[in-house]
């Protein structure tokens, strides 16, 4: 057998990268207020554009169509809700507060 010599700090980074291997499915709390924003335009912009598909599918537009529209509004709205409310804009509810579709 081949013996290793580990010096005490290769010790402390196996040691460290064990923990985090551990920890793969906790939060890193790593996101900056600008990639949180940038994410809120987005999902403005998506919410914004299934309403509109929405709307011309209603008028003229398969039902399959119309409901997968109204569904990905729902979801880009849920998200926008709850980006909001993680940025602490004024009067914005707590997503779960408004209810899960009763």
């Amino acid at each position: 057998m081949l013996a290793m010599i580990v010096t005490p700090t290769q010790t402390a980074c196996i040691m460290e990268s064990m923990k985090r291997s551990w920890r793969v499915d906790e939060p890193t709390y790593d996101r900056t207020w600008l990639e949180i924003e940038d994410l809120l335009y987005r999902a403005e912009i998506e919410m914004n554009s299934q309403r509109a598909k929405f709307h011309i599918r209603k008028v003229k537009g398969s039902k399959e169509d119309k409901y997968r529209a109204l569904m990905k509004y729902q979801r880009a709205k849920g998200i926008v809700d709850t980006l909001r409310w993680t940025l602490g804009k004024r009067n914005q509810k707590s997503p779960l507060d408004e209810g899960l579709g009763n």
